[in-house]
């Protein structure tokens, strides 16, 4: 799914959701690497931006930044870097679990939205059957130093680990998931959202129905296997819809 298709489905997500976004929509894209989302937010008619500690190298970056529609977090205080009630939409991709301090990540998300603005966050849960950045089966739960060397004995290795021995990538491992993730469970993340007043909803049955015609398919055994969205949130991805309250 290329950008263009990933803001497509997140739109059609939103739809289902009754929450549709207008023409010219202000958006914020939270953690946004490259910028590619943004890019073709902007291509369709939306005020795109982006955020992130660093970014990665992409076609359109360096004019996205010297625009301004890319802008860098601060390494020491970890704010947005835009102001208050900015945004009608927050989105965020593969982000939650490498954020340290979910707490105060969602009272920077409230500060920046709109009232009655909106957020969706697509992101693994911590039963993930394989982590998608070690690639080690169940390793955002299971991060002993014992099962990284087990699962790198057996040869599993990221692009960037390719000739490594066994006990570089067993460390490797252990060091990413220790300083670079933090998995917490769905009751911490709904103590968060009520703390902050957020209206929430995990939205994991509507994420397959519109992710593609291969998961669409899939959500007609829903009827009978009434599980597949709790199996989906606790063993692949979990979709959490979020709102901001209005000003009474």
């Amino acid at each position: 799914m290329n950008k263009v298709e990933r803001f497509q489905f997140k739109l059609h997500l939103l739809d289902s959701l009754n929450n549709t976004l207008g023409q010219g929509a202000y958006i914020l894209d939270l953690g946004c690497g490259a910028g590619g989302l943004v890019k073709a937010m902007r291509d369709q008619g939306y005020n795109g931006y982006g955020c992130d500690l660093s970014f990665k190298e992409g076609d359109f970056t360096d004019e996205l930044v010297d625009l301004g529609y890319l802008r860098k977090m601060s390494q020491e205080d970890l704010r947005l870097p835009f102001d208050d009630e900015s945004f009608d939409f927050v989105t965020s991709d593969q982000v939650f679990e490498h954020i340290q301090d979910h707490d105060f990540a969602v009272s920077e998300i409230k500060r920046v939205l709109k009232p009655g603005g909106i957020s969706l966050h697509i992101f693994p849960p911590p039963l993930i059957l394989i982590e998608p950045h070690v690639f080690v089966p169940f390793g955002a739960i299971f991060q002993s130093r014992a099962w990284l060397y087990f699962w790198a004995l057996t040869g599993i290795r990221t692009s960037l680990q390719k000739g490594f021995t066994y006990k570089e990538v067993a460390k490797a491992n252990f060091r990413y998931l220790e300083n670079k993730t933090n998995y917490i469970p769905k009751k911490e993340i709904e103590r968060i959202l009520k703390q902050y007043s957020f209206q929430y909803s995990f939205c994991e049955l509507e994420m397959l129905k519109h992710y593609s015609a291969r998961t669409k398919a899939l959500t007609s055994i829903h009827k009978a296997i009434p599980i597949l969205q709790w199996l989906c949130s606790t063993f692949v991805s979990r979709a959490l819809f979020m709102k901001k309250g209005r000003r009474v």
